[in-house]
């Protein structure tokens, strides 16, 4: 059981009820479990189970919020704990036909992936391994920079460094090291033999030395690139402080050609795929909860 965020926008305290924050340019923020059951999953061949209340301060919660957490989770192959708020609890106590209406939606959100509970275990499809321990001093970093991928539906695979050299790279096309202290040694040969057999390997600029080969040219500003056999290792000139900025350079280092799935106006849309020999799924979760503007595409 993982401790997970009530998911959706979020609503500004500062102003109206209905503001969600955002950036003077920026998408609204969007809180989401998906990163964290991806972590989970990665770590441990456990189910994974996640636990979170409704806000006290929420106001009516429609059957949409509940639906919605439902699925934040689940389409990462999470389940989450049904948690009522005391109104809604209290209205089905009584009997109320509308809350009994919506507790009906909610149920029929489980029962549809219930009965697709084989998704579960499908592997995260992503052209991006995301390898670190995810602790101590590595823990704001590499998470947030899971968190904030997904918000740019940036599809990754999550390999945690002490199960990391029995990670297929297969399939990927491009890894990146967050941690500062270098690989182990059997990790250390296989992620520079992904990067001599045609993969980008990106690494923190204390480790660009361990990691010798030919000057080479760079897609970005700020990063060190250099051609290791049928590949390339990029190095930042400056140490990563910033893991927005990071899940951008990653986007563009590995290059958005080799994204296996892209969205069009996804405004508020997360993308999650997973894959299991030919088959694959594509869902898509509406934090927003109403119907886009704008006409919505998948590639």
């Amino acid at each position: 059981v993982i401790d997970g965020a009530w998911p959706g926008m979020r609503i500004s305290q500062a102003r109206r009820r209905d503001d969600a924050e955002a950036g003077p340019t920026g998408a609204p923020w969007i809180d989401s479990n998906g990163w964290a059951v991806k972590l989970a999953r990665a770590r441990s061949p456990k189910p994974v189970w996640v636990a979170f209340d409704p806000p006290k301060d929420a106001g009516t919660l429609t059957p949409d919020r509940f639906q919605l957490a439902v699925a934040d989770v689940a389409v990462a192959g999470g389940r989450w704990i049904v948690s009522l708020d005391d109104a809604t609890a209290a209205a089905l106590g009584r009997g109320e036909a509308s809350a009994a209406e919506g507790w009906r939606r909610v149920a029929a959100a489980l029962a549809f992936f219930e009965t697709r509970k084989a998704w579960r275990d499908w592997t995260p499809m992503g052209s991006l391994a995301v390898i670190s321990d995810f602790a101590g001093d590595n823990e704001f970093l590499a998470t947030e920079f899971l968190n904030l991928a997904a918000r740019r539906n940036l599809l990754y695979r999550v390999a945690d460094k002490a199960r990391a050299a029995q990670f297929v790279f297969s399939g990927l096309r491009a890894a990146l090291y967050v941690d500062k202290d270098a690989p182990p040694a059997p990790l250390f040969e296989k992620l520079a033999g992904f990067a001599k057999s045609g993969g980008t390997l990106i690494v923190p600029a204390a480790l660009a030395a361990k990691f010798p080969g030919t000057p080479a040219s760079s897609p970005i500003d700020g990063y060190d690139v250099r051609a290791l056999g049928k590949g390339r290792v990029a190095a930042p000139t400056k140490e990563w402080d910033d893991p927005f900025v990071l899940a951008g350079d990653a986007h563009i280092l590995m290059s958005r050609r080799y994204d296996p799935v892209r969205i069009f106006n996804a405004g508020s849309v997360f993308v999650n795929c997973a894959e299991r020999g030919p088959g694959a799924v594509i869902q898509l979760v509406n934090f927003a909860r109403r119907e886009s503007a704008n006409q919505i595409s998948v590639a």
